[in-house]
């Protein structure tokens, strides 16, 4: 792979790629000169030399005379190129959620990271405002800081919106704060613990509407499942667990 195709990977276009080599190649240079060892005509030159500036891969240098501008480092270059896919990449289950493929009704949706968790509940959040959902809590022995965390701010907004969940969680150290009700209200909780020889586990599993939602605690990992067959199976093992269930 030539130069010129390598900086294109990064997402940009082969004119900005090549004044961008020619300004890394001979140092700070004006408009005309950019233009001159890039081939391009002068006036593209600036409107790529704008562009550049807009995306951080060349910097003004200060001068008396004419303005003179700088590549970025490569190093730099790449990592701002991957700070953008990472914040593009955390959008990525929101898309596919969006997407509408003819003849498919179900879907499956994989969050990876804080970022993306937190973007599978605000889904929730906005899609069950006042409604009660069911839910399998999971102990929080291999819980990660950051994510014990985000439950607490969690607990908040599902009080705030009015959202109801009845669990089924297992009787544990880290359970307490919610068998106990100090995490969040009676009137939006209602949970029943089972002992944990019998009940534990590091997977919690939240089931509203036609959709399962499967999270990892010790990996930070999530599958959302929009199967009404999948979320009536899981109601139905809901309500047989809850039976049998200690009430609190």
């Amino acid at each position: 792979m030539d130069a010129v195709s390598a900086v294109e990977q990064l997402g940009f276009s082969e004119k900005e790629a090549r004044v961008y080599l020619a300004l890394l190649q001979a140092g700070p240079c004006t408009a005309y000169q950019a233009a001159k060892r890039s081939g391009l005509k002068n006036a593209t030159a600036y409107v790529v030399l704008d562009s550049l500036l807009e995306r951080n891969a060349v910097k003004k240098v200060p001068t008396m005379k004419a303005t003179r501008y700088a590549a970025t480092d490569p190093v730099e270059l790449f990592v701002l190129a991957r700070s953008r896919m990472e914040r593009a990449q955390a959008a990525l289950p929101e898309l596919q959620a969006l997407a509408n493929k003819p003849g498919h009704v179900v879907k499956a949706s994989y969050y990876e990271g804080l970022a993306q968790i937190k973007l599978m509940y605000d889904r929730l959040l906005k899609e069950i405002p006042g409604e009660t959902f069911v839910a399998f809590f999971a102990h929080g022995k291999d819980t990660p800081q950051d994510l014990w965390n985000y439950w607490s701010e969690l607990n908040h907004e599902l009080v705030k919106q009015k959202i109801k969940v009845r669990a089924v969680t297992s009787e544990h150290e880290t359970t307490k704060p919610y068998l106990n009700y100090t995490k969040v209200p009676k009137e939006f909780m209602e949970i029943k613990g089972l002992p944990e020889r019998v009940y534990s586990s590091n997977v919690s599993i939240e089931v509203y509407h036609d959709k399962a939602q499967v999270v990892s605690h010790r990996y930070k990992q999530a599958i959302l499942i929009e199967n009404p067959d999948v979320a009536n199976v899981l109601r139905q093992i809901f309500e047989i667990v809850w039976k049998s269930a200690r009430t609190r």
